[in-house]
Formats: structure tokens, sequence, C-alpha cells
């Protein structure tokens, strides 16, 4: 059983990926949209501050191990091409993105550049291309490369492509006919949400479904996105809540207790969203609803199985 907590945020907040290459396609330019050596002065700039910081401290704090979570999103993309079905989706991410993007249609207005974060990124791109006929630019971003190939493969094989790539290794950007007969050109960037390599007002939306939830500046990487959304710009992001797994989590403390005697952490922290929300956005224009999903699974290792692929969401908690 799964109990998601999903927020979404009016106007310029964001979190956004740090990008370490991209690749541009047909007719088409990607460096619209992102800096790259902007983005890697950044990150010199941040790690030299903490690195001075954790001097005066001793110690800097950092709760997850993104080389390992890129690890997992790597391996979830395999598990995902592997899965005995045969089908590369999956339903949870998919209600998830659904019920995401259905709040754009609560703006009258167009959203023609979109940046999509991580996550469920693959359903999201997917989903845009058959609802938006508003849309014609969207830049893809995840810290996994294996993930964005799945994505590419999977808008090849249910669009048109009307040049780039069509699938295989390359990052190359794609134009692909929408549902609606339009032209949109998919950008694939290699990135972290952590760093972002997006140009400042360069997009009108940013969407992160399922991914900040493993940021360990997530404040930081909100305010990234504020800074790459035009004036009035959309921010869509939803988060997994701390109720999250709340069944299995506590059957596995008591299991553990009574076998071992003692309770070690299973699960990585997650977000808890108040009532005004711990992000940098002003609660005149911010939303934080929470959506509570039961998601049935018919045994324990079906869930793992959809915890370590579909999701990828294993522990990534750094050791002390």
């Amino acid at each position: 059983m799964f109990a998601s907590r999903l927020t979404s945020n009016r106007r310029s907040v964001g979190a956004l990926n740090t990008s370490t290459c991209f690749s541009t396609a047909a007719g088409s330019d990607a460096s619209s949209f992102v800096d790259v050596e902007a983005a890697q002065e950044r990150a010199r700039l941040k790690a030299a501050a903490l690195a001075a910081q954790a001097q005066a401290d001793g110690g800097a704090m950092y709760v997850f191990d993104r080389t390992v979570k890129a690890a997992h999103r790597d391996r979830a993309a395999y598990l995902r091409r592997i899965h005995p079905s045969g089908d590369t989706t999956d339903p949870f991410l998919e209600e998830i993105a659904r019920r995401t993007l259905d709040r754009l249609s609560d703006v009258k207005r167009e959203f023609p550049r979109v940046l999509v974060l991580g996550g469920a990124g693959d359903a999201v791109v997917r989903r845009l291309l058959r609802d938006r006929g508003d849309v014609r630019v969207i830049v893809v971003t995840d810290m996994s490369r294996d993930m964005l190939r799945l994505v590419k493969d999977n808008v090849a094989a249910e669009f048109s492509v009307a040049g780039g790539g069509e699938g295989g290794d390359s990052l190359e950007s794609q134009v692909v006919r929408s549902a609606s007969g339009g032209e949109v050109t998919v950008h694939y960037v290699h990135a972290d949400e952590e760093e972002l390599p997006a140009k400042g007002q360069s997009v009108d939306v940013v969407v992160s479904v399922l991914g900040l939830h493993w940021a360990n500046d997530l404040p930081g990487a909100m305010t990234q996105a504020r800074m790459a959304l035009v004036p009035d710009g959309l921010f869509l992001s939803a988060v997994l809540g701390g109720e999250t797994l709340r069944e299995m989590r506590i059957s596995c403390a008591v299991a553990e207790l009574e076998r071992e005697g003692g309770v070690s952490q299973r699960v990585s922290p997650l977000a808890q969203v108040s009532s005004d929300g711990p992000f940098p956005v002003s609660s005149r224009t911010s939303r934080f609803p929470s959506w509570l999903l039961y998601m049935s699974r018919p045994h324990s290792l079906s869930l793992q199985w959809a915890l370590s692929g579909s999701l990828s969401d294993l522990d990534a908690v750094l050791d002390d």
C-alpha cells in the first residue's frame, strides 16, 4: 500500500537537475534552455562553500548518496526493459503523472516550453505529448543516462518521430508528432536535480514527479527552478509523503524487533509538508494538497520488485 503526498505550487518555485552534458538535434538547439558552463561554475562555488562550512562545522551533512541514487535509476531502467510482461511502464507512476498534469488544465494559458525533472519523467513526457497540444519544446533531465534512453525509446515507440534519433544509445534530441499532430522537440539532458544548467527565464513550466524526495538540498534545487521559470511561470511537483509504505515499515520494524532485538532504518527519510510548507514560495501562490493512494500487490516480493525496479526507491542514505 502506498501513501503519496503531492505538492504543486503556482508561480516560479522548483527543483531542477544539474546537467553534466546535453545534446542537440534535428533543427533544434538545446542551448536555448541550458547553460552547462554556468552550472559547472555554480557547482564549483557550491562545493567550495560546502568545504569551507564543513571545515568550520567539523563535517557537512549529506543524507543521500547521489552516486548510489544514479545507479538505482540505471537498475530501474534495466528492470523495466526486461519485465516479463514486456510493458516498460508502471501504473503507479502513470497515475501520479496523470494527477499532477491534470493541474495544468486549471490554468487558462499555454505552456509551450516544459522542463521535466527526473522521477517519473517517462510517464510525464508521454502524457504531455498525448494531452497538451500547446507544448512545443520538452527538456527532459535525469541523473541516469539509461533512464533517459528508456524515455527516448518509449517516446519513439508511441509517437511518430519526425526528426532526430529514434532510439539506441544516443541521447540525440528528437522531433516528434504529438497526438494533436503538432511537432514537439524533445531534448534529453543528463543532469542531477541538485545542480541545474537551465538558463534563467527559459521555460514556462517545470514538472517534477517523484524525484525530489532524494534531494539533499531541496530548497536550493527549487530556487534554481524558480530562476529557470519565466515570470508567472508554473512549478508542479509530486513527492512521496511521510506516510508512504506505513504498513510495510511497521511490519518490518516489528519483525526485526522480535528476531534481532532492535530496529534498523529500512526506509529513507521522506518529506513532511506543513500547512505553510518548507519551500521558498509565497504562501499567496502556493498549494500543498495531499493525496492518499492505495496500490495492491499480490505479495511482498512484488512490492520489492516495484520499489527496486519501476520506482528505483531503494535506500540511498549515506553511512556514518
